[in-house]
């Protein structure tokens, strides 16, 4: 048998067409169930007794906000992840997203008339989830929100009543109930008004864990849950001791795009005919491979619902040498500039060393698009250069998410060409005192006063960190599109160009 089944050009166009574009999903739908791949970190977070999952963007809280409820998707996810308590029959509705859904939630006009008429957030939140359970001719009236959340306000026993019919009926039915909410960033405009609403949720989650089969699950970003107006009523702790969060381990990453490339429609049988052929290769080494295991390899034609083998998903080596079969050996001409495995994952890291599938898939997405372009010939799928063509992607798109945070921008935009990355926070706080920058309308509205304030958000975030010799470190993923250089590091773009 061949030492190949694919060509380095069969391999590259088959990277560009596998890998989902984040803009070609509209928002809200559930992944393809090609694409629909479990982390083993994620697991815990999506078990049906933890009430709020915790993660930045890009890390996956509205892929499972969509995908938990599908119901073909929860039939998966039990198959994959038992341990959850999601099954196919779990019932599940929409607390809140950014989808527009008055028949399930309020919008967030509507949320901030209901604030400014008084009504607790708890409470608006609590009729959400009556909306939600309540079975048809059961008591919540049929108007607007106000009405309905008023007529709960007036009815609290009926509203109760109503509750623990629902759960004493999904007991005999002998399944769950789950209530999901996301995009909390889109319920208000204002901070306080946000910050209000996500610990009125809060209180709404503790409080349906009291039931035997309701539960609501709250995807917040960190920084939204960790600010001091969230918990401030009793039994917060409780809440705080049951989250999990959204995290992608190095060999998940992996998985994932072995996963992606194993299933595509047209070429992910020859994909991985090529990858159990390198894999056998490299476990008999110089003995070849036996008939029975060619048989096995050309078997995989008919492959349905494929999954890695373990070991292409939890082990480095064998991950690193599947690599290899996509972006070489080394980042040059030698290892002295290091290797495709570790370098990419490096240089998509957060400060926190956290790295989100979006970026990652983006880089290589890019890298392959950049090497049919640039290096065509090329004997590897993905030319080490087109790498750094990734990188810049996959800062840019990085950054102007980050850039939602509105009072970013105003701060480390002035920045480029000024400081050159480790740099002192003195010469940073000289910049935005010399413009001004604490009184940009942005920054004021984020509540920040200070530069140390600006300088702990921003570490929070994890756009940079702080040395132990004092200097400040921006990682690559926030360097590279918020213009800043670094000595010996991946280079900017000049003339709007990546050095190819």
């Amino acid at each position: 048998m061949s030492s190949a089944i694919m060509t380095a050009t069969e391999l590259r166009e088959l990277v560009r067409n596998a890998l989902p574009a984040e803009e070609s999903t509209e928002y809200g739908a559930p992944p393809p169930p090609h694409q629909f791949f479990v982390p083993k970190t994620h697991a815990r977070a999506l078990n049906l007794n933890v009430p709020v999952v915790l993660g930045d963007r890009g890390t996956g809280k509205s892929y499972w906000w969509a995908a938990l409820q599908s119901s073909p998707h929860r039939e998966l996810l039990a198959r994959f992840a038992s341990d959850t308590r999601i099954r196919r029959d779990t019932w599940v509705r929409p607390g809140f997203g950014k989808t527009l859904n008055l028949d399930s939630y309020p919008s967030k006009d509507v949320l901030a008339k209901l604030l400014a008429n008084g009504h607790k957030p708890r409470l608006i939140w609590k009729t959400v989830a009556l909306r939600a359970f309540a079975r048809e001719g059961q008591g919540l009236p049929n108007g607007d929100w106000s009405d309905r959340v008023a007529w709960l306000a007036a009815n609290p026993e009926p509203a109760d009543r109503i509750l623990q019919d629902t759960d004493r009926t999904l007991h005999t039915e002998g399944r769950d109930a789950l209530l999901v909410f996301d995009a909390l960033d889109e319920a208000a405009d204002e901070r306080e008004a946000l910050f209000v609403l996500i610990e009125g949720l809060a209180q709404l989650a503790l409080e349906l864990r009291g039931s035997q089969h309701l539960r609501a699950k709250v995807f917040l970003r960190t920084d939204q849950f960790e600010d001091p107006r969230v918990g401030r009523f009793a039994d917060a702790s409780k809440l705080r001791a049951s989250t999990a969060t959204l995290s992608w381990l190095t060999t998940e990453l992996f998985g994932l795009l072995w996963q992606l490339l194993g299933n595509h429609p047209v070429l992910g049988s020859r994909y991985r005919q090529d990858l159990y052929l390198r894999f056998y290769q490299s476990r008999v080494k110089d003995r070849g491979m036996s008939p029975e295991q060619e048989r096995e390899i050309l078997l995989l034609t008919g492959a349905a619902e494929w999954t890695p083998p373990s070991e292409a998903q939890f082990d480095p080596k064998t991950q690193d040498l599947l690599f290899q079969r996509l972006a070489g050996r080394f980042m040059g001409e030698s290892a002295r500039k290091g290797f495709p495995y570790n370098w990419l994952p490096t240089h998509l890291a957060d400060a926190h060393g956290d790295i989100s599938p979006r970026s990652f898939l983006t880089a290589l997405s890019t890298a392959a698009t950049h090497t049919a372009e640039h290096h065509p010939n090329h004997e590897s799928a993905i030319h080490f250069r087109s790498l750094h063509a990734g990188v810049h992607e996959a800062s840019r798109i990085r950054v102007a998410e980050m850039e939602e945070h509105h009072w970013v921008k105003p701060l480390l935009r002035p920045l480029a060409g000024s400081v050159g990355v480790p740099f002192d926070f003195a010469d940073v706080e000289a910049i935005w005192k010399a413009e001004n920058l604490l009184d940009d309308p942005e920054v004021r509205r984020a509540e920040i006063s200070t530069q140390a304030i600006a300088r702990d958000r921003l570490m929070q975030l994890g756009v940079w960190r702080q040395m132990k010799t004092g200097r400040i470190d921006m990682p690559d993923i926030y360097r590279l599109g918020f213009g800043l250089a670094r000595r010996g590091g991946v280079p900017l773009v000049k003339d709007g160009e990546v050095r190819q």
